[in-house]
């Protein structure tokens, strides 16, 4: 049963994907042209330089954009484009959320979830509502301390 859930970007899968799409074309167009019009090897070094920043895009939108964490009666749970997750309540240490700011328009802040023996898991939160996600999950477990923006 999901006693709260906090989606962090409404909209941000579409976005998402037209962005890989125009990057992965862009990328991809612009490795091939200079493979295809430099005489010898000259070209492969934009090529391989291509190849890296779609790879860092791809790495970025795939894997490290998060669009919905979920908070249950046993675990928080966490999905992105290609991937889904989740942790033991136990073992959730701590929140830590920024100020909300405003960056090209958008008010967002960076999120932290800490975890006992994992990595920690963060985020970029684009809609408010943090706050409240931060309550709900220290009332269901109070061993999780919450570190609001100073």
């Amino acid at each position: 049963m999901t006693i709260a859930s906090y989606d962090p970007g409404r909209g941000q899968r579409r976005l998402s994907w037209i962005l890989i799409s125009c990057f992965s074309f862009l990328f991809g167009l612009l490795g091939v042209l200079s493979v295809a019009e430099m005489p010898g090897m000259q070209g492969f070094p934009i090529l391989a330089i291509c190849v890296g920043l779609l790879a860092l895009v791809l790495h970025q939108y795939l894997t490290r954009t998060l669009y919905c964490i979920e908070l249950t009666d046993a675990d928080v749970r966490w999905r992105n484009l290609i991937h889904r997750d989740a942790r033991p309540l136990s073992q959730v240490r701590s929140i830590r959320y920024s100020r909300m700011q405003v960056s090209r328009g958008v008010p967002q802040q960076t999120v932290t979830v800490k975890f006992a023996g994992r990595r920690p898991l963060r985020f970029v939160a684009q809609e408010p509502g943090m706050a409240q996600f931060a309550a709900a999950v220290h009332a269901s477990a109070p061993h999780v301390s919450i570190e609001p923006p100073a």
